[in-house]
């Protein structure tokens, strides 16, 4: 696989993927997504830059869209806390006081347009980290964390 590095703002160059470089992208998962979410350059490495492929062309869009469709659905039905099998409950309260916005970000995540990987990682880490606006009690405003998500999806809020 080959894959465009930019090593300044105005130069890219080409360079061949290997198969360590593919392994370190799925085991890193999780701290890859956390630097994409937080403003790293998609290009910037290989393993970045095929993290950020995966999040915005496949399964994991998919994923994170499907799981906050379950997740709006289980704050809905009041049937249990505990969706996927969670091992941290989330908040119901404010998950259904956010219903909207969440509602927004799975049928974007889930529809045909493009989005760009920082905000395809901000959801997945907004669906998956236990310590965040969806888990905690306080401290973040769910609805603007989904807004603004929602904002970093734009492909041109990478730009």
């Amino acid at each position: 696989m080959i894959v465009l590095l930019e090593h300044d703002e105005t130069i890219y160059a080409a360079t061949h993927v290997g198969l360590w470089a593919r392994l370190r992208s799925h085991l890193f998962g999780f701290s890859l997504d956390r630097a994409l979410a937080n403003g790293a350059c998609p290009d910037a490495t290989a393993v970045l830059a095929l993290r950020a492929r995966a999040l915005v062309l496949g399964q994991l869009r998919r994923g994170v869209g499907e799981g906050l469709r379950r997740v709006v659905a289980v704050s809905a039905d009041g049937a249990t806390d505990r969706p996927l099998h969670a091992a941290i409950p989330f908040r119901r309260d404010r998950v259904r006081s956010a219903e909207v916005e969440l509602r927004a970000l799975s049928d974007r995540l889930l529809g045909p347009e493009p989005v760009s990987a920082a905000g395809v990682a901000q959801a997945r880490l907004l669906l998956t980290d236990g310590g965040g606006a969806l888990y905690r009690s306080q401290r973040d405003d769910l609805r603007a964390t989904v807004r603004s998500v929602l904002d970093a999806l734009d492909p041109l809020h990478e730009l």
